[in-house]
């Protein structure tokens, strides 16, 4: 039983403005009914765990340590502002400004 049909499928190429012939609209409806039976077979699957590994293994994850180590890359703005001052970068004026109390 088909879930969609080649109008349904030419309906979403007009709103991508996609232009399909008659063998293109073929081929997509075909692939799309057999992608939607697939997410069928998906839904019909149990969300049940598996069980325990045959083999024996721990499937316990295995995690590193969580140390909080400083990273590296981190470094505050005033490593790369050429001129910091109380927290602020400080910039030249604009030419447009004037002189007005320049630092």
């Amino acid at each position: 039983m088909a879930r969609i049909d080649a109008m349904e499928v030419r309906h979403v190429a007009r709103l991508a403005r996609l232009e399909l012939d008659d063998d293109e609209l073929a081929r997509l409806t075909r692939e799309l009914e057999g992608v939607l039976a697939h997410m069928d077979r998906i839904g019909d699957l149990s969300p049940e765990p598996a069980g325990p590994d045959p083999e024996g293994r721990d499937l316990e994850p295995v995690l590193r340590p969580d140390r909080p180590d400083p990273d590296p890359l981190a470094f505050g703005p005033e490593v790369m502002a050429p001129d910091w001052r109380d927290g602020f970068f400080v910039v030249p004026r604009l030419a447009s400004l004037g002189d007005r109390d320049a630092p």
